[in-house]
């Protein structure tokens, strides 16, 4: 079973990847990607989540990737 989204012409302006440390490992867990008029929150565990939202969601873990 599965589920599909589409976004239609949209510039993704920034990403931002967040993770930790686990020993000598970066983990990443969460990416941001921020789009023209909304965000969409992936983050990684059990199962994948997947949010879109109109506001910056905020994640606990460091920001490894910026760009």
């Amino acid at each position: 079973m599965g589920s599909s989204f589409t976004i239609q012409n949209k510039l993704i302006k920034n990403v931002t990847g967040y993770g930790f440390n686990d020993r000598d490992c970066e983990i990443l867990s969460s990416i941001i990607l921020e789009l023209e008029d909304l965000y969409i929150f992936i983050q990684t565990g059990v199962f994948i989540v997947i949010k879109i939202t109109d506001k910056k969601p905020n994640v606990l873990d460091e920001t490894f990737l910026k760009t």
